[in-house]
């Protein structure tokens, strides 16, 4: 997040955490909506260039 020049006070809600069964997820809460554009800029060009 930081990379992407989203200020700490925009993200520091986000949590790891695993269910009961073992699977591991990551609890994004709320958000602002320009950051998860952001977010959802930067997986497009990552799932692009992996390609």
């Amino acid at each position: 997040m930081a990379s992407l020049g989203v200020p700490e006070s925009a993200w520091s809600g986000i949590r790891p955490t695993v269910t009961y069964n073992g699977l591991p997820y990551v609890h994004l809460g709320m958000l602002p909506a320009d950051v998860v554009e952001q977010i959802a800029e930067a997986m497009s060009v990552t799932e692009t260039s992996a390609h």
